[in-house]
C-alpha cells in the first residue's frame, strides 16, 4: 500500500475493513474503489492535502477548457468531494455536467454553489443556461414552460447582481426571442452591446430580428459588425448575404453567401440562396446547379443547425448529438482536425450511445497521429455495433499503429468474418503476417482481396512485395506490372519492379523502369 493510505476504512457500526481486501474486491465497483483511495491519499497527510485537491480542481478545469467533459467530471466530482463548500469546483462541476447533458445533476450543482456565493452573478447566469438547454432539448410541456421562465428569472437575477457583464442580456435575449418577446429581445441584445460591443452573437440577433421586421437597411450594420468581430461564423455571413440580397446588392450578397459556403459547405440553406442570386445576375447555368445541389444536401443533412459552435461569453451552446456530429464532419472534410474532435467529443457526451460519434472522435484522433486516445472510442463503437465490419477495422488500425499486432489481427480477422467481400479487412490481414514474417499466409489473403476486387491496386502492390520475400520474382514482376497498369503515374511501382527485372537478369528492362521512376519523381508522383 501507499505509505499514506490506512490499512483499514472504519465503518458506521464501528468495524473495519481491510484496505488490501477493498482493492482486491470484484464486488466493489471500480469508481467507488478510486474514490475512497483517492480520500485516503489525501487525507493521509495533512501538509499536502490542500495542494492535493486543488491539482483536481485545475485538472478538472483544464479537461473542461479542452473539451475534455468525461475527465474534467471525474476530476471536479472528487474535488468537491472533499471541498463541498467551494462553490468555484461546483461550478466547473455543473458546466461539464451541462456540456455532457446531464441537465439535472448540473442544476443540482450550481444550486448548491448558489447557496454558498448567492452574490456572484456567474452561477445565476449558468442557472439560467441550464434552464435554457433543458428549454431547447424538449417538446412543449407544462415543464418547459416552466424552464423558460425559471431561466428569464435567473438572468434577470443575474443583471441586478452584476450589470456590467453581457452574457446575461444576451441569454436573456435568447429566452425572449424563444418566446417571441421581439421588444424584450430587441432591448435585451442592445444591453449586452453597451455592456461589449464586440459581443458578435448578439450583433447577430438584432439583425435578424431587424430583418425579420422588414427593416432590410438597418439589419446591414449589425450584421456587418457580427462578421467583423466572428469572421468564422457561417452563419452571419450567410444573414448578411441575405440582407445584401434584400436591397438589392447582389454582389456583396455573392461574396458573403460564398464565404458561408467556405465556412459551412453543408449547409443546404446556403447553398440555395447562393444559387438564386447568381440566376438574378444572370448566370443560369450556374445557379441551377447550386440549387440541385441544395436539394441533395437538404435531404442529406435534414435536420443540421448552420450554427454549432462552443460558447461564447457565456451562451448557451445549442444543437443534437446528431448536430454536433455533423459539424464534426463538416471539420474533417476541411480539415480542422482539432474542430472536429470537439464536436465529436461533444456529440458522444451528449448521446454516449451514438457509434458513428465515437466512430468518428476516434478516426480524427487517429489521423492526428493520437492513436492511443483513438483506442478508447473505437472500442467504445464496437461495444456499441459488434457486427460493424468497419468499427472492427478502424479499430484494428489504431492497434496496428501502436503496434499491438495480436489485437490488431483479432480485429481484422473478425472484419473479414463478418463481412465476406470486404477486400480491405483481407489486406489489412495480410499486413499483419507481412510484419510477423508469415509471407505466404500474407499471399494467400492478399489473393483473396484482388479476387474480391481486382483492380485494387494497393493488393497488387503487397503481393509483389510478399511475392519478394519468397524469393518468387515471377510471381512479383507480374504483380508489379499489375500496379503500373492500374496506376501508371505510381514511381514506386516502378522502381520496386526495376529491382526485379535486375534480379530476374532483364537488364534492358530495369533501366526503362528505373527512368520512368525518376521521370515520375521529378513530376511530384
Amino acid at each position: 500500500l501507499p505509505p499514506h493510505m490506512p490499512s483499514a476504512l472504519v465503518t458506521r457500526d464501528g468495524g473495519s475493513i481491510p484496505m488490501r481486501r477493498l482493492l482486491t474486491s470484484s464486488a466493489i465497483p471500480l469508481g467507488l474503489i478510486l474514490l475512497l483511495v483517492s480520500g485516503a491519499l489525501l487525507s493521509g497527510c495533512d501538509g499536502e492535502d490542500d495542494a492535493r485537491t486543488d491539482r483536481w480542481l485545475k485538472q478538472g478545469r483544464d479537461h473542461y477548457w479542452r473539451g475534455e467533459h468525461a475527465e474534467a467530471i471525474g476530476a471536479l466530482e472528487i474535488f468537491v468531494g472533499h471541498q463541498p463548500d467551494d462553490p468555484e469546483g461546483r461550478l466547473y462541476l455543473a458546466k461539464s455536467y451541462l456540456s455532457a447533458g446531464r441537465h439535472e445533476e448540473a442544476e443540482r450543482q450550481i444550486e448548491a454553489a448558489i447557496s454558498d456565493a448567492a452574490d456572484d452573478s456567474r452561477f445565476s447566469e449558468l442557472l439560467g443556461i441550464i434552464h435554457t438547454a433543458r428549454f431547447t432539448s424538449r417538446p412543449y410541456t407544462e415543464t418547459w414552460q416552466r424552464d423558460g421562465q425559471a431561466a428569464i428569472a435567473a438572468f434577470q437575477r443575474a443583471i441586478a447582481l452584476d450589470s456590467l457583464r453581457p452574457g446575461p442580456y444576451y441569454n436573456l435575449g435568447i429566452m425572449y426571442n424563444y418566446l417571441d418577446r421581439t421588444r424584450l429581445a430587441t432591448e435585451a441584445f442592445i444591453s449586452a452591446l453597451r455592456a461589449d460591443s464586440t459581443v458578435a452573437p448578439a450583433h447577430k440577433k438584432l439583425g435578424l430580428i431587424y430583418r425579420n421586421q422588414g427593416l432590410r437597411q438597418e439589419a446591414i450594420s449589425p450584421l456587418e459588425k457580427a462578421v467583423r468581430y466572428a469572421p468564422d461564423d457561417a452563419e452571419s455571413h450567410r444573414n448578411l448575404g441575405i440582407a445584401y440580397r434584400d436591397i438589392g446588392d447582389l454582389d456583396k450578397a455573392v461574396a458573403s453567401l460564398e464565404r458561408a459556403a467556405e465556412l459551412n459547405p453543408i449547409d443546404h440553406k446556403t447553398q440555395y440562396t447562393l444559387g438564386t442570386v447568381y440566376m438574378r445576375l444572370g448566370h443560369q447555368e450556374k445557379g441551377w446547379s447550386l440549387v440541385e445541389r441544395a436539394e441533395r444536401m437538404r435531404q442529406l443533412f435534414y435536420g443540421l443547425h448552420a450554427e454549432v459552435t462552443r460558447p461564447r461569453y457565456g451562451a448557451v451552446s445549442l444543437g443534437s448529438s446528431k448536430d454536433h456530429y455533423h459539424m464534426g464532419l463538416v471539420h474533417m472534410m476541411a480539415g480542422r482536425l482539432d474542430e472536429a474532435i470537439a464536436e465529436l467529443r461533444r456529440s458522444a457526451e451528449i448521446d454516449p450511445d451514438r457509434k458513428d460519434s465515437h466512430s468518428g472522435l476516434g478516426m480524427a484522433l487517429l489521423e492526428t497521429g493520437r492513436a492511443d486516445e483513438a483506442v478508447v472510442p473505437l472500442q467504445r463503437a464496437v461495444e456499441l455495433d459488434g457486427v460493424d465490419p468497419l468499427a472492427q477495422m478502424r479499430l484494428g488500425w489504431a492497434y496496428r499503429e501502436l503496434d499491438q499486432l495480436p489485437e490488431a489481427l483479432r480485429c481484422f480477422e473478425k472484419a473479414s468474418r463478418l463481412d465476406t467481400s470486404l477486400p480491405e479487412a483481407f489486406l489489412n490481414r495480410a499486413d499483419i503476417h507481412f510484419r510477423r514474417g508469415d509471407f505466404r499466409e500474407s499471399v494467400g489473403l492478399l489473393r483473396r482481396a484482388i479476387e474480391l476486387r481486382p483492380t485494387y491496386a494497393r493488393a497488387h502492390l503487397n503481393l509483389g512485395a510478399s511475392y519478394v520475400r519468397l524469393a518468387r520474382f515471377d510471381s512479383a514482376a507480374a504483380a508489379y506490372e499489375r500496379v503500373t497498369e492500374l496506376q501508371p503515374e505510381n514511381a514506386a511501382a516502378h522502381l520496386k519492379l526495376s529491382d526485379v527485372y535486375g534480379t530476374l537478369g532483364r537488364t534492358d528492362d530495369s533501366e526503362r523502369m528505373t527512368e520512368r521512376a525518376m521521370e515520375l519523381t521529378q513530376q511530384g508522383n
